[in-house]
């Protein structure tokens, strides 16, 4: 089963909370295989036989769809290399607790409020990983968390615009 070879991505093909993403193999060309290794933050000494990268990674222009008898196809453009959501945390959390000094009862969750989708794609695209962060623990768990739930809303956001597209597609075909 594939996994993406962007470093730190978690996608593979039995996630449950992320289904149907589709991976792209890595181009056999030496000069496009090289930038989509640096794009990943791979050397190109951590080869394997078959690098896949998965859709969250690319934009969606990157991609050309053709409408076969059964479903819509989706292939990844000639020469597309991975730009999107290439800075991930190292580890992935669904909550983050925090020891609490005046009480020495068990630990906390730290409660924030939930980001908009507009909020989470431009902190994405912010290459601040190592910026402008504190040096706060608490803050830098969030951030982290923070990082994967865009990650997350991505892959939903990109799975949701692939459908309406092949329900347009499908609608077309329909009226015809």
């Amino acid at each position: 089963m594939p996994s993406c070879f962007v470093k730190n991505c978690k996608n593979r093909t039995n996630v449950l909370f992320i289904k149907n993403v589709k991976f792209y193999s890595v181009p056999k060309d030496p000069e496009l295989r090289i930038k989509w290794l640096e794009a990943c933050q791979r050397d190109k000494d951590c080869m394997m036989k078959c690098e896949r990268v998965c859709e969250v990674h690319f934009l969606s222009n990157c991609f050309e769809e053709q409408m076969t008898k059964r479903k819509l196809k989706r292939k990844l453009k000639a020469g597309s290399i991975p730009t999107e959501l290439l800075q991930l945390p190292k580890e992935r959390q669904k909550r983050i607790h925090t020891n609490n000094t005046n009480n020495a009862g068990p630990e906390k969750s730290v409660r924030t409020a939930i980001p908009t989708y507009a909020e989470l794609v431009e902190c994405a695209t912010k290459e601040t990983e190592n910026e402008s962060i504190p040096e706060n623990t608490t803050f830098k768990k969030l951030w982290k968390m923070y990082q994967w739930k865009i990650l997350i809303l991505h892959t939903m956001y990109k799975m949701l615009q692939r459908k309406e597209s092949q329900r347009k597609c499908f609608q077309s075909v329909l009226k015809h």
